[in-house]
């Protein structure tokens, strides 16, 4: 019998032998992409959807969990709004939403906030390729995007500016003489009437190499107009000195380009004229809020 023959009465024989139907495992994904952002640029701010598949379809509707946590520090209620931790796929349909909601005046100081929403049993089985979406939120400005055009205007008059250290005082006016863009993520800000005694302007770094985290310092010592006798009468005649405080303390020294908003935070010594050397810095951290 030749290979043809045989062939075909093989097909022959198999011909009305019925398929054996595979029906795959019901699971439960996100759809779009693994990373996805959130930007916050009205009041109330919008509700951003996550959304949620099935790969099947069935006649009723099925709850699926999910968990969300922030290596940022968001908190549920306070930077953002999320109703429970289920989310629901309708009968007959394979996509359901997680709503979230940002908390608009959170985010107006240049505040960026990372969730990770994870699907979680028990549920329905998860689909490994895409069971974690990564949600950046940012709001209308953040501090993470500074340029000189944005540092330019931040110069100008601060009219509620307020000092503690050593005292209580103002408000009174200091201001930002200039702001130069140094690198990537620095730059030199002349500010002038710190302390409201006859300092002149002062030099400070700004760096926002931590978005999340920018600081103010002063650059280096400088020496000032302002007579040491005002701290101290011992040290009438002498002058007094300004420079980045170097102990943690708790006052912190941050800048905001979104509010407009400069903590600063400094250690005065006093400096002697006379035999141009600084005897010594006060214990106290200064601070000088600056606002507009």
């Amino acid at each position: 019998m030749s290979a043809a023959v045989i062939l075909v009465l093989l097909l022959a024989c198999n011909k009305d032998k019925p398929y054996k139907k595979i029906t795959p495992p019901t699971q439960v994904h996100f759809n779009g992409g693994k990373f996805q952002n959130y930007n916050l640029n009205t009041n109330p701010a919008p509700v951003y959807a996550v959304g949620v598949g099935t790969t099947d379809v069935a006649a009723s509707d099925r709850t699926v969990t999910f968990k969300i946590t922030s290596p940022t520090g968001a908190v549920a209620g306070t930077h953002y709004t999320v109703s429970g931790n289920t989310v629901t796929i309708p009968a007959n349909q394979t996509i359901g939403n997680i709503n979230i909601q940002g908390v608009y005046s959170q985010y107006t100081a240049g505040r960026k906030d990372t969730l990770v929403i994870t699907l979680t049993q028990p549920s329905i089985d998860v689909a490994k390729f895409q069971d974690t979406v990564i949600l950046v939120i940012k709001g209308p400005c953040y501090d993470g995007t500074i340029n000189q055009t944005l540092l330019t205007g931040m110069n100008g008059n601060y009219a509620h500016s307020n000092d503690n250290g050593f005292g209580a005082y103002g408000p009174y006016t200091t201001s930002i003489v200039s702001t130069t863009v140094l690198s990537a993520s620095t730059a030199r800000s002349i500010i002038n009437n710190v302390w409201d005694d006859g300092f002149g302007s002062i030099n400070f770094i700004m760096d926002w190499t931590d978005p999340n985290n920018t600081t103010i310092r002063v650059e280096a010592p400088t020496i000032t107009p302002a007579d040491a006798g005002i701290l101290n009468s011992a040290y009438a005649g002498m002058k007094l000195i300004i420079r980045d405080h170097p102990t943690p303390g708790t006052a912190s020294n941050k800048f905001s380009v979104c509010n407009s908003v400069l903590n600063l935070r400094y250690q005065l010594g006093v400096y002697n004229p006379a035999t141009s050397t600084v005897l010594g810095y006060f214990a106290n951290v200064g601070t000088t809020i600056m606002q507009r």
